[in-house]
């Protein structure tokens, strides 16, 4: 029998794997504020930990982080930034005892102290020579080379103002016979106005346009917003619980997806998605308007196991009517025997 892997879901469930692992990324995080930070010994680790993946060229962030001239220049930004924990956009508090996140970059008190004492202090550059060196970042698949490259097959004009719109985009796949997905890794050209995008396995036989709802995993353009469930018999929006319950949550499959900042993995050893044969992709974009006329047309990397999964993934959603009445209290408990994989949540306030 395979040991099954529960995939625990909560809040509105959107993208994006967040894996819960043992291995802890390693942190030079400090444990007092120093009495006369510098760049070079206190200052770096934090930024290059926490920042610099999405603050360097190319990526979603509005300007870069990879140097002393750097973050000096957006010294008064940032003080105000990682005061209110708006930065890093990382806002899940883990319990006490409860594991670290993979790819966790919410500061610590610690660390928001250490960043405001030396902006007060008057960003003093100490010693660069003895500073970490920024990080550097693979220019081409991170996993990588890929089983499979997809193009999206036409590109998405995003408004540079307006309310955001969802799309959906078919990706003809179609193979012969069944797969299991290790890994997907997602590289938008659109970076700033990508808001996530959550992807699903179809059957090739459903005809699926970007005005119209896939029925239980929402999504359609026009700006009207709606919002994506989720497959695999999790109950999801889109045109209504029943509809997510029911026909929709057995023809659809959820695959993950991407938001910015997010880092590709491989699932563990033994463990695989699903991808039935004779189906196809559909991206289910969520697109904000960042004040310029963009265009999307990203690729996306597939990578296959060469033999079926040991274990089985199996997707919950917490609590089971999600938002039904508006009093939402989270909670995370362990409702079979298997180990929580990865959560998935997201909270809109509009």
């Amino acid at each position: 029998m395979k040991r099954s892997v529960v995939l625990a879901a909560g809040l509105a469930v959107i993208v994006v794997s967040i894996a819960v692992r043992a291995d802890q990324r390693a942190t030079t995080t400090p444990n007092a504020v120093p009495a006369a930070p510098t760049f070079a010994t206190d200052i770096a680790p934090i930024i290059f930990n926490n920042c610099a993946v999405c603050h360097r060229p190319g990526q979603s962030a509005p300007f870069a982080l990879l140097s002393f001239d750097d973050v000096k220049r957006h010294g008064d930004e940032i003080a105000e930034v990682v005061g209110s924990r708006y930065m890093p956009p990382w806002h899940a508090v883990r319990a006490e005892g409860f594991v670290e996140f993979a790819d966790e970059r919410r500061l610590t008190d610690t660390e928001i102290a250490t960043l405001t004492k030396w902006i007060v202090n008057g960003m003093p550059s100490g010693n660069l020579s003895k500073a970490p060196k920024a990080p550097t970042f693979a220019s081409g698949w991170a996993l990588g080379t890929p089983d499979l490259v997809l193009k999206l097959p036409r590109a998405v004009a995003v408004t540079a103002d307006g309310p955001d719109t969802y799309r959906n985009v078919l990706l003809a796949v179609n193979l012969p016979e069944d797969r299991w997905i290790r890994a997907i890794e997602f590289r938008p050209t659109a970076r700033r106005v990508v808001h996530h995008m959550l992807l699903f396995a179809v059957p090739a036989s459903v005809e699926v346009r970007d005005d119209e709802a896939i029925p239980g995993l929402g999504g359609g353009g026009g700006g009207r917003g709606r919002e994506a469930g989720r497959g695999r018999g999790a109950l999801g929006r889109g045109r209504g619980l029943a509809a997510a319950a029911g026909e929709a949550g057995a023809a659809f499959g959820g695959l993950g997806g991407w938001v910015p900042g997010v880092t590709p993995r491989f699932y563990p050893d033994g463990i695989a998605q699903p991808f039935a044969k004779q189906s196809n992709l559909v991206a289910q974009f969520h697109f904000h308007p960042s004040g310029k006329a963009e265009i999307e047309q990203g690729e996306l990397a597939v990578y296959f196991s060469k033999t079926p999964p040991a274990k089985s993934l199996t997707g919950i959603q917490v609590p089971p009517a999600f938002g039904i009445g508006m009093g939402i209290i989270f909670s995370v408990g362990l409702l079979a025997a298997g180990v929580i994989f990865l959560l998935e949540g997201s909270k809109h306030r509009r």
